[in-house]
């Protein structure tokens, strides 16, 4: 009877594991989530409309645009177009790397300019430059070598020769540019404003680079049932559950992909009393930005005090009631972990949760 029982919830476990990846994989590529903004033609016109709003990689490759939300979709490649923009500062503008001509997102637009590339077979690349320069790449690798029997990590120096090049004029931003680690957004954005401010204060920044790096927030509060399995001694029953999940993304993910945690409160049945027990999602969460009804995944851990810890998997959708407040339905599936590393799930599920909440957006 036991043995069926973990049949039984094995097989649960794997048909749920099985319509996720179906519907990743498969599904969430080919959704559209088109926003306002504008293209500039090579010749120099700008039309305003509605422009598809993909993850970076597709971002690089192709601009899908419509006149009206509702017309024909016109696709861009990057040889037609001089640069799109979204009406939330994220900008893309041509540029050639390795011979072919790409959509790069422009960073940071001053007198030393940022510029990302994602494409589809390619880790993150970054480019900077100057209006009387070509375009460097601000390359990074790791290197393993062997000293004395003990393996050890070495760090590539061009990335740090590029911006001394780039910035030679500000002697004082040397040290910071050797102490920055590897070039990432966050790090070269915040040295191009430094640069910014010492080499050419007078000169203005782009109202829409201003913008791109700004995080958006989204506060959930929610309230349901969860019923725990397998479980110490605590009563098989279901019990309340409320708390605070926040959402967090910037506008470089396409509006899409957010880090989602919280912390959710439930009191447990025992012989002798009760319990509190505190559950702590850490996701990454995807939600398709329809124009009302906003499905969304979220795969992450479950940490639970003072008990267990989990491989959490999170479905839902919101409803868009107003400009910036949905109504949420959200289904949990926390599955014991094979490992403490959370690698592989087992086939035992820890809970079931089904609860609804208020979610406020704020922010872009």
């Amino acid at each position: 009877m036991k043995s069926t029982t973990k049949l039984k919830s094995f097989t649960k476990i794997f048909a749920t594991y099985a319509i996720l990846h179906f519907f990743v994989i498969h599904q969430l590529p080919a959704q559209v989530n088109f926003q306002p903004g504008y293209i500039v033609k090579n010749a120099g016109d700008t039309l305003s409309g509605w422009i598809d709003y993909r993850v970076a990689s597709m971002l690089s490759q192709s601009c899908s645009f419509r006149l009206k939300k509702d017309s024909e979709i016109t696709v861009f490649k990057p040889d037609e177009l001089r640069s799109y923009h979204f009406e939330n500062g994220k900008t893309l503008i041509t540029k050639k790397v390795d011979d072919m001509s790409y959509f790069l997102e422009a960073l940071y637009q001053g007198c030393v300019e940022i510029y990302f590339l994602k494409t589809e077979f390619s880790d993150d690349r970054f480019f900077a430059k100057k209006a009387d320069t070509e375009l460097f790449e601000i390359t990074y690798t790791v290197e393993r070598i062997v000293e004395d029997d003990k393996v050890l990590l070495k760090e590539s120096r061009q990335h740090i020769i590029v911006l001394k090049k780039l910035m030679k004029d500000q002697i004082s931003l040397f040290q910071r540019i050797e102490q920055m680690g590897q070039p990432n957004a966050f790090n070269l954005v915040p040295l191009a404003k430094a640069y910014q401010k010492k080499a050419c204060p007078e000169q203005e920044i782009p109202s829409a680079t201003k913008r791109s790096l700004k995080l958006g927030v989204s506060l959930e509060a929610i309230g349901g049932l969860v019923n725990y399995q397998d479980v110490d001694d605590f009563a098989d029953k279901n019990y309340f559950e409320s708390g605070l999940i926040v959402h967090v993304g910037s506008s470089r993910n396409a509006g899409k992909l957010f880090l989602r945690t919280g912390l959710l409160f439930s009191k447990l049945d025992k012989p002798r009393g009760s319990k509190g027990l505190v559950k702590i999602p850490i996701q990454l969460e995807y939600i398709y930005q329809g124009a009302v009804i906003q499905p969304r995944l979220a795969l992450g851990v479950g940490i639970f005090k003072p008990l267990y810890q989990s491989i959490m998997v999170t479905t839902g959708l919101n409803v868009k009631l107003k400009e910036s407040i949905f109504f949420s339905f959200n289904y949990d599936l926390d599955i014991k972990p094979l490992t403490v590393l959370f690698i592989a799930p087992s086939n035992r599920i820890l809970a079931n949760t089904l609860t609804v909440g208020l979610v406020k957006k704020f922010g872009k």
